[in-house]
């Protein structure tokens, strides 16, 4: 399991997991924790927020399945806190940080113990988790902000992420009774790269960012097929040394693909 960095560049690769992943989202949010605003008939979870600028961090299966998924988006632009917006004359009682080292956080969807058992759904959170790190660092991302229910707070701070509130707790209302949260400003960077890392004990770079599409009208999906293909292998060594070939091919497709656009 990878997490995919899904940016404007590359998105026509994952049409099929965007579309499962704005499905999983409605599923959480609206039937899961009855936020019924968000309500849509196609069963989809797409808002204004989610924009040309969002980068998607999607932890896949080697058959490109979706197991977990968080969306970031610049406080340069369109976000949840932004100035004037609803959610923010909600949740933060003072201005948050915008610049372009500032990055807001939402949407964050994992687990799925239901499907997959808890040890499974545990770790693919947790995956999600250091990617945020992980993409921070490549963006030179110092801090994030969020709103945040009350256990992803606490989930956060348990990763040894320092948080400050932009708000106190605010209660609102949804199908299934009250829901809390907050507004917060939650730092980035290498020493919460590496408190995440010793806290779920993935040591392993977990992000991987794909090439730009050559041409954005034509889908270019990423070769599932062969990482599914090398996951059928029955021994576990030879799974690992067929799934590590493969990610070297395609990360050397990729690199193709990136020097072609450039010339």
């Amino acid at each position: 399991m990878l997490v995919h960095c899904v940016t404007s560049a590359n998105r026509s690769r994952y049409a099929d997991q965007l579309e499962e992943m704005f499905k999983q989202r409605h599923d959480v949010f609206v039937e899961g924790r009855g936020w019924h605003e968000l309500r849509r008939a196609d069963g989809r979870d797409i808002d204004e927020y989610d924009t040309e600028e969002t980068v998607y961090l999607l932890a896949l299966g080697d058959a490109g399945e979706v197991y977990a998924s968080g969306r970031m988006n610049p406080t340069s632009g369109r976000h949840q806190l932004e100035e004037d917006g609803v959610l923010r004359k909600k949740f933060a009682m003072r201005a948050p940080p915008r610049s372009h080292r500032v990055w807001e956080g939402s949407r964050l969807v994992g687990g799925f113990p239901e499907r997959y058992g808890r040890d499974f759904a545990r770790e693919s959170l947790y995956m999600i988790l250091v990617a945020l790190q992980e993409f921070a660092v490549r963006r030179n991302i110092v801090e994030a902000i969020s709103i945040l229910e009350m256990p992803a707070l606490s989930r956060f701070q348990s990763m040894g992420w320092e948080t400050t509130p932009l708000g106190i707790p605010v209660q609102y209302e949804t199908d299934h009774g009250l829901g809390e949260a907050l507004a917060a400003i939650w730092k980035t960077g290498p020493a919460c790269l590496a408190s995440a890392r010793l806290k779920t004990g993935i040591r392993n770079p977990v992000v991987y960012e794909a090439a730009p599409a050559i041409d954005a009208e034509e889908p270019q999906p990423i070769s599932f097929q062969l990482l599914a293909s090398a996951a059928d292998l029955r021994s576990p060594e030879a799974q690992s040394r067929a799934l590590h070939a493969v990610h070297a091919l395609l990360d050397q497709e990729s690199q193709g693909d990136l020097r072609q656009a450039m010339n």
